[in-house]
C-alpha cells in the first residue's frame, strides 16, 4: 500500500505562519525534489522538502480547525560530502540522537516527533513571516505528539515513485519536482515507473525514527 494520499490542508492559500519560538511537531511528508540546478553555484544538488504538522497551533479552514503546517527545504540532501558530514546529516543525527548509517532511508522521518524552532524574518513585501531554523529532539519525559489525521502520510521518491503521484502533491511543490534533472530525464526517456514499495514497519523503541 502506498503512503501517498491527498493532503487536505497543506495549501499555500490557507497558509498562516507559525508563531516564533519552540513548537512540538510531527513530520508527515518527505518529498524528494530531485537534482535541482543552482544559478548561484552553477551546479546540481539533490534537494528535499520535509513537511511538519505543528501540534500546538491551529488554523481554521472551511470552518474546520486544523493544526498548522510548516515546510523545511533541504538544499543538499546528501549525508556526506568531501568535507565530511553535511549540515542535513548533522541535523538528522541531532534530531535522532544517534549516528546515521550510510544507507539511511529518509522515509523513516515520517511520523517522527520533534521540537521545531521558528524565527521571524521580513519578506520582500515587508510582511513578517517565520521559518524553521532548528529541528530538535523532544525533551526527556515530554509527551510524544501525534498526527491529527488532517494531513495524510506522504513519501515521494522522484526516481522510483510513480509520476502520477505528483497529482497528490501540492502544486507549488510538484512544480519544483518537475524542474529537476531526474524528472526531465524520466519523462524524456518515457520510462515506465516502478511500483512504490511500502516502508518497513517501525520498531518499538525510544528513538524518534
Amino acid at each position: 500500500m502506498s503512503l501517498v494520499s491527498k493532503m487536505r490542508s497543506y495549501d499555500q492559500s490557507n497558509y498562516e505562519p507559525v508563531s516564533a519560538g519552540l513548537h512540538p511537531a510531527v513530520c508527515f511528508a518527505v518529498i524528494d525534489l530531485g537534482e535541482q540546478f543552482s544559478e548561484r553555484y552553477g551546479n546540481y544538488s539533490p534537494q528535499l522538502m520535509i513537511l511538519f504538522e505543528v501540534t500546538d497551533e491551529t488554523i481554521t479552514v472551511n470552518g474546520e480547525e486544523q493544526p498548522k503546517t510548516a515546510s523545511f527545504k533541504v538544499f543538499n540532501s546528501n549525508l556526506n560530502s568531501r568535507k565530511g558530514k553535511t549540515t542535513f546529516c548533522k541535523t538528522l543525527e541531532s534530531w535522532r540522537g544517534r549516528p546515521l548509517s550510510e544507507d539511511f532511508n529518509n522515509g523513516k522521518l515520517i511520523g517522527a516527533p520533534c521540537y521545531l524552532t521558528f524565527t521571524e524574518y521580513e519578506k520582500n513585501d515587508g510582511s513578517i513571516n517565520t521559518k524553521i531554523t532548528g529541528i530538535n529532539p523532544l525533551p526527556k519525559g515530554f509527551a510524544k505528539p501525534e498526527l491529527s489525521g488532517h494531513n495524510k502520510k506522504l513519501f515521494f521518491d522522484v526516481d522510483e515513485s510513480p509520476l502520477s503521484d505528483l497529482d497528490n502533491i501540492p502544486k507549488w511543490i510538484a512544480d519544483i519536482v518537475m524542474k529537476s534533472k531526474n524528472y526531465i530525464d524520466r519523462t524524456s526517456a518515457a520510462l515506465e515507473p516502478p511500483e512504490m514499495t511500502e516502508l518497513p514497519e517501525e520498531d518499538e523503541s525510544e528513538l524518534p525514527f
